[in-house]
């Protein structure tokens, strides 16, 4: 028999100005379901303006997602929103019994505490996908309130439910910090990019004839402070000290004011910056200057990768992330912190693990100094790790180890 889920979500594609865990989500229903199961998703019209906030249906990689419209009035606990919702509240207490396991992609929002109360009184097993907001570093980040509420109820719905972490780094480190442990499941993240078909980009963008060797570092992601791109700006000030022909390109959306942090920060070191798209990076001298270019997707993304030379990614805290791996499947020399919580480092001479950023600086230099072996790095990349980042391999296995739970 298929196995049934209801996949629960406060947000969920089309809002990709929510970054990371949106993309990993929708990937991994979309091959659950290609490996046997059966899913239906709900979420919330948050981050899509064109359904103003109306309930919503649509075959989304021919799932089905009902959009519910949120209610702010309690939107005083979380400075992102709630996502409380009367219409998701009524749907999941009529529907949730239908399924085998309910699966939530939040923590701290709403959708979280009605899953869990249907899980209880369905007596359905339910899964929180912890995100990365269990470790050290996101509870080191919390107000007063959310301890508030974590030692009220949350820690109590945590210990009550399988907790889904991305590797076994982050369950072991999230374990050992909340003291809850042996109800944790380890469901890879995984990228559709270590496909060639899925590697397709734009063709009808370039840089500046002035920067055909200006080499450009680039980071994929929410402009947000737990992604360390403050430190990853204080390397590459080291780096053009150094005199290097470099530029660094930061493509994301912004969240909140730390994008402005940034902005005073670039001025303070004596760098100039830019906020330009990619399809106006032909008009522009982009050497030694910082270049923001907003949230891209798709082909353009794809470019992105493929015609830089350094992925970096300086985060305090990660759950997963996809755009490592996505790098990873482009075959790019990478540069990360340890709060990036990527495995296996000691196994991987492409990826170079920093504790600062004038680490951070040495290792890009030692990068940008030796062309000569990317070729090889790049082959053993995607040789090395395509199947353990291909969604069909790590689907099928979730399936196994979901049945056990079901």
């Amino acid at each position: 028999m298929k196995l049934k889920i209801i996949s629960i979500s406060p947000t969920y594609f089309p809002a990709s100005r929510f970054g990371g865990p949106i993309t990993a989500l929708r990937s991994l229903n979309k091959y659950l379901a290609k490996n046997g199961a059966e899913i239906e998703i709900v979420t919330t019209t948050m981050g899509i303006e064109e359904f103003k906030n109306k309930y919503t249906f649509k075959q989304i990689d021919n799932l089905p997602v009902h959009y519910f419209p949120t209610n702010k009035i309690f939107d005083v606990f979380t400075n992102t929103g709630w996502q409380f919702s009367i219409m998701l509240t009524y749907f999941l207490l009529k529907n949730s019994k239908k399924y085998d396991i309910i699966y939530c992609r939040s923590l701290w929002n709403y959708p979280t505490l009605i899953s869990f109360f249907c899980s209880i009184i369905y007596k359905k097993p339910l899964i929180i996908a912890s995100t990365g907001k269990l470790t050290p570093w996101a509870f080191s980040q919390k107000s007063k309130k959310k301890f508030f509420f974590w030692n009220l109820l949350y820690k109590y719905i945590v210990k009550k439910s399988f907790i889904h972490y991305v590797s076994n780094l982050e369950r072991s480190l999230s374990e050992e910090n909340i003291s809850i442990k042996n109800n944790g499941i380890t469901i890879n993240t995984g990228t559709e990019k270590t496909r060639k078909e899925n590697r397709k980009s734009s063709e009808n963008l370039t840089f500046s004839k002035k920067n055909q060797r200006t080499k450009k570092l680039l980071f994929l992601g929410r402009v947000h402070k737990m992604k360390g791109i403050d430190i990853l700006i204080k390397s590459f000030s080291e780096l053009v000290k150094d005199g290097l022909d470099v530029s660094l390109i930061i493509s994301g959306p912004y969240e909140g004011n730390y994008y402005k942090k940034l902005h005073n920060l670039i001025s303070e070191l004596g760098l100039r910056f830019s906020e330009i798209s990619l399809q106006s990076l032909h008009t522009q001298d982009i050497s030694k200057k910082v270049i923001f270019t907003g949230i891209i997707d798709g082909e353009d993304k794809n470019w992105i990768l493929e015609n830089t030379n350094v992925y970096c990614q300086f985060s305090r805290n990660e759950g997963f992330s996809n755009s490592i791996i996505e790098a990873l499947s482009f075959g790019k020399p990478i540069v990360i912190t340890r709060g990036c919580y990527f495995e296996n480092e000691d196994n991987m001479p492409f990826i170079k693990i920093i504790n600062d950023y004038k680490q951070g600086a040495i290792e890009i230099k030692k990068i940008v100094d030796c062309d000569e072996s990317i070729p090889e790095q790049q082959e053993k990349s995607i040789l090395e790790y395509s199947q353990k980042y291909d969604w069909d391999f790590i689907a099928k296995k979730a399936i196994k180890d979901l049945k056990n739970l079901a």
